[in-house]
């Protein structure tokens, strides 16, 4: 960091910066498997809301839903508090929306993306605004903004509008076939229709009363007949189990 980027801030501001580029060290020496969000304490009207413990507890929340699925290593105001003792993050580091500040705290963290958020009451309805930005292009590249009408309904739209950021950062995976179910179910119904074939053909010399002498189908072929038709019923039954196997598969997601 130059002297003259913290020139315009307190030099606790800085002195924190150079401590989190200090102890995050260790984190940043090789790429991250996952991108890494950073997710800083939501910014309150503590006039109208419960201040910075709501702010934390919604920070919290919306890391919570970042990280689900393990696509993304998400990084909160309170793993930063774990690396340097001082207040939220935003509030510590002087950012608010300033978008050079916002890149060092990131890349202090060694986090691709850092995620703010702020809400405040217009009225009787409280809005509720999240930024995701990009550290690496030093730009905002995703806004969501919502409305509660309650208090009680500011946690679920800032679940909501995390989720939303969530699907601009992991690309949507493409659905995958069952394959296993579905090889079952195939194989059952290949085998099946084999079965049924077979019956098929030997159900009119079975069911041929005629004699051998008024041109029936003789001994021999009637049993041979019998057989098919017999082994062609077992096999089309056990094709009709393989199907329902296969079905039973796909419900209970094996082998997705």
């Amino acid at each position: 960091m130059t002297a003259s980027r913290c020139g315009g801030r307190a030099w606790y501001h800085c002195a924190v910066l150079a401590a989190l580029l200090v102890l995050s060290t260790w984190q940043i020496t090789a790429e991250p498997a996952q991108p890494r969000v950073l997710v800083l304490d939501v910014r309150t009207d503590a006039d109208a809301l419960a201040g910075v413990q709501l702010g934390a507890l919604l920070g919290n929340e919306i890391a919570t839903v970042l990280g689900r699925g393990g696509q993304l290593e998400v990084l909160s105001s309170e793993d930063l508090r774990r690396l340097v003792d001082v207040a939220a993050g935003r509030e510590a580091t002087g950012c608010g929306d300033d978008a050079s500040c916002l890149a060092e705290l990131g890349a202090a963290m060694g986090a691709r993306f850092v995620v703010s958020g702020t809400i405040g009451k217009v009225g009787a309805a409280t809005i509720v605004q999240l930024s995701l930005f990009d550290v690496d292009r030093a730009r905002s590249i995703a806004r969501e903004s919502g409305e509660a009408a309650t208090a009680d309904g500011v946690a679920a739209t800032t679940r909501v509008l995390s989720e939303r950021l969530r699907q601009a950062l992991v690309p949507e995976e493409p659905t995958r076939l069952p394959v296993v179910p579905l090889v079952v179910a195939g194989s059952g119904g290949l085998i099946a229709f084999g079965g049924v074939v077979a019956a098929v053909v030997a159900y009119p010399i079975v069911v041929d009363t005629t004699l051998p002498s008024a041109g029936g189908p003789d001994p021999a072929n009637r049993q041979a007949a019998q057989l098919v038709g017999a082994v062609g019923v077992v096999t089309a039954s056990a094709g009709v189990v393989a199907v329902g196997a296969g079905a039973l598969l796909y419900v209970l997601g094996v082998g997705e």
